[in-house]
């Protein structure tokens, strides 16, 4: 999303986003689905569900399940430390 600086709210440059990861033919078919009825139903339900149900509000959102029947939220690219935290799985903190 951010690499690059991308806007990636439009096909073109989701496209050019996408084939970093993806070959032309899968490329094409995330496109093709992106404007699905299906596709745009599940997505305005799972955004519903995220915002009245577990409060998100922006983007990225993570709600970290440990294994052991604990959840909490994180929001933000830059707090991916706290999730390792959390979880309790080593890593180098910040410096």
């Amino acid at each position: 999303m951010w690499d690059d600086s991308i806007d990636i709210s439009t096909p073109k440059n989701l496209s050019i986003a996408l084939r970093k990861v993806f070959n032309p033919a899968e490329v094409q078919e995330i496109l093709h689905n992106t404007s699905t009825e299906v596709i745009k139903s599940k997505l305005t339900g799972v955004t519903g569900k995220v915002v009245k149900e577990l409060g998100a509000f922006g983007c990225p959102w993570f709600w970290v399940h440990d294994g052991k029947g604990n959840a909490e939220p994180f929001f933000g690219s830059d707090r991916f430390h706290y999730m390792w935290n959390f979880l309790n799985l080593p890593h180098q903190d910040l410096e």
